[in-house]
């Protein structure tokens, strides 16, 4: 069976000591996408589940708002790292997967 990986960003993890800054530290952009913040998923979830909730238009599901002309997708690439996860996270788990 295949699998591709999905993004959970926002996990927490502790940086390794020569990675860790001094306060205040922020975001490195390259962080979101480290491989560490991936989940491992069976294709067909994200090819039908997730790929099919993501194309909807005018979803007001998982605290998404997204008007009549717009797609899930659309909207939650304008939100903020930490509501991508909430989102992410929630849909992940309405499509069954176990986080």
């Amino acid at each position: 069976m295949g699998s591709v990986r999905t993004s959970i960003l926002g996990r927490p993890r502790r940086l390794p000591r020569y990675r860790r800054a001094a306060q205040p530290y922020t975001l490195n952009c390259e962080e979101p996408h480290n491989p560490r913040n991936l989940v491992q998923i069976p294709t067909q979830v994200h090819q039908k589940c997730l790929n099919s909730w993501m194309a909807r238009k005018g979803v007001r599901e998982f605290g998404v708002a997204a008007s009549s002309s717009q797609t899930m997708r659309q909207w939650v690439g304008q939100q903020s790292y930490s509501v991508q996860h909430r989102i992410g996270v929630d849909l992940l788990r309405r499509c069954g997967v176990n986080i």
